[in-house]
């Protein structure tokens, strides 16, 4: 495995490779444990979710199963995304429904705060914007990302699928630096490309 840093950030030995875990909740706990386990000897060591995978179950089964591996926390990177809203909202979530986007200083905090009991950890290495927002108050996202930092809740911060555009707009009205821009791509995803 290629072992990479992530910009500026304390994240110095993070796997090239990270584990998505999406749609891990429709696995039961030991075969969820095994896919950990798995990906863990394989020298994955960075996980990936969001507030809304399988929403919020997949982030529930990923502690468990973290918790059944016995993996250190220490010896893993977390990440999870925030800020788009489900139809229905989200199990044990802050209440909130959409279908939409809610960038608020509230729901940003309590997003990041639901994924940590969720996981059943004490921090995430990243928490970043899922996907932009037309509408969103940066003044908003710099309170929440100044308190989920202050409180040591949140180490590092990124956005998800923004233009540099976007970056820039957000990074000039915040106090932390945006260290990732997690981006999907493929053939029908190609907005990467298309903005250079």
């Amino acid at each position: 495995m290629k072992y990479i840093s992530i910009g500026k950030t304390n994240i110095k030995n993070s796997s090239a490779v990270a584990l998505g875990v999406m749609r891990i909740d429709s696995y039961n706990l030991k075969d969820a444990t095994n896919i950990i386990n798995t990906a863990y000897e394989q020298g994955i060591n960075f996980f990936d979710t969001a507030d809304i995978y399988g929403a919020g179950k997949s982030s529930i089964v990923f502690g468990q199963a973290l918790k059944e591996a016995k993996i250190k926390r220490n010896d893993i990177y977390i990440q999870s995304k925030a800020g788009i809203l489900l139809e229905k909202g989200q199990i044990n979530g802050d209440g909130l429904t959409g279908p939409g986007f809610d960038f608020s200083k509230n729901h940003l905090i309590a997003a990041a705060e639901i994924e940590i009991q969720r996981m059943g950890v004490d921090y995430l290495d990243s928490f970043l914007l899922h996907r932009p927002d037309t509408l969103m108050e940066v003044d908003e996202i710099a309170e929440a990302f100044d308190y989920l930092y202050q409180k040591g809740l949140v180490k590092n911060f990124g956005v998800s699928n923004f233009t540099p555009y976007q970056i820039e707009y957000v990074q000039k009205n915040i106090n932390q630096r945006i260290e990732i821009n997690q981006l999907q791509f493929g053939l029908a995803h190609t907005l990467m490309i298309d903005e250079n």
